[in-house]
């Protein structure tokens, strides 16, 4: 009988020490802990890829982009070529759309201007070039989108156009499109501008390059978020979603005690690859509450379970 009880007992020590040993929170097995090393960037594979197209003439305009959206550029919206020539057609035409959360987090384009959260319907990267030239656009040029939102919903006649101001360090920081360089279109449009007709935006830019369709979200109680871990989260991307907003920042922003509102849902998204080519992520929610801290635990994952998580936002 002692032997029989004894037998029991190391049965139940050794059970409860393999729950120990194999528990998401002490095993670095499953857990990242200091000893993984990450490796920078999103892999570019996770990235929307872009459109490229050839336009060769006038029946080529509109571009009509994969997600059905409209892009009118002729040879004549642009400046003339470094040697003085006027740019003709054929000329290139590149084109990235972030149309879903997804997206823009895997694309590392946050909805921030100047310290302040933007509610967004839909970023589209636009540029031009002839001859592997980059073409810019003159004063006079007749430049305009028609694009869907996020959603396909009714346009929001109060988003604004916003332009990513390009940095040294690659951060995002969009800029409300008030340049006055082309003051009419036809006599009717302020460039900058964006409207609605048709169900959807008809955004006329005064630049080329990143563009999106924003507005600023009004709030005044505000706190801030900050992130601990036992991992190292220097390489580790890390984004904090507003679901209610439609809104995103990323760590570049909470390094900044970026304010935030207080009491709104909010999403904590954190992966990275590491240098063996093993996905840790980590996704939780939460309700922004006063000097938030947040202990982000990054797990392994497969790259198919976290897209499946992230076509969910």
């Amino acid at each position: 009988m002692k032997n029989i009880l004894m037998i029991l007992l190391l049965a139940g020590i050794m059970a409860c020490s393999k729950d120990r040993l194999f528990s998401p929170e002490s095993n670095n097995l499953l857990v990242a802990g200091p000893d993984v090393n990450f490796l920078p960037d999103i892999p570019s594979d996770l990235k929307k890829a872009s459109e490229t197209v050839m336009i060769n003439s006038a029946a080529d305009v509109p571009f009509v982009t994969k997600n059905k959206n409209k892009i009118y550029l002729q040879p004549d919206d642009f400046n003339r070529l470094p040697d003085g020539k006027q740019v003709t057609y054929p000329f290139h035409l590149e084109v990235k759309e972030l149309l879903t959360i997804k997206d823009i987090i895997l694309n590392d384009k946050p909805t921030v201007s100047n310290g302040r959260l933007l509610s967004t319907d839909g970023q589209i990267l636009v540029r031009a070039y002839k001859n592997d030239v980059a073409l810019s656009l003159n004063w006079d040029n007749n430049f305009f989108i028609e694009m869907k939102g996020m959603n396909n919903d009714l346009p929001d006649p109060e988003m604004k156009l916003f332009l990513d101001e390009e940095s040294k360090d690659s951060t995002t920081n969009w800029q409300e499109d008030t340049t006055k360089n082309c003051v009419f279109y036809r006599q009717r449009y302020v460039c900058g501008k964006i409207t609605t007709r048709d169900s959807v935006y008809f955004a006329i830019p005064s630049d080329l390059g990143w563009i999106n369709i924003d507005a600023f979200v009004n709030y005044t109680n505000t706190t801030v978020v900050k992130l601990k871990s036992e991992a190292n989260l220097t390489n580790v991307s890390t984004f904090i979603f507003f679901p209610e907003l439609n809104s995103v920042i990323n760590t570049w922003c909470l390094e900044k005690e970026f304010p935030i509102p207080l009491g709104v849902k909010i999403k904590v998204i954190s992966f990275a690859f590491s240098d063996d080519d093993v996905l840790y992520s980590y996704l939780e929610d939460f309700v922004a509450s006063p000097n938030m801290e947040i202990n982000i635990k990054l797990s392994k994952t497969t790259k198919e379970a976290l897209l499946a998580e992230l076509e969910k936002l």
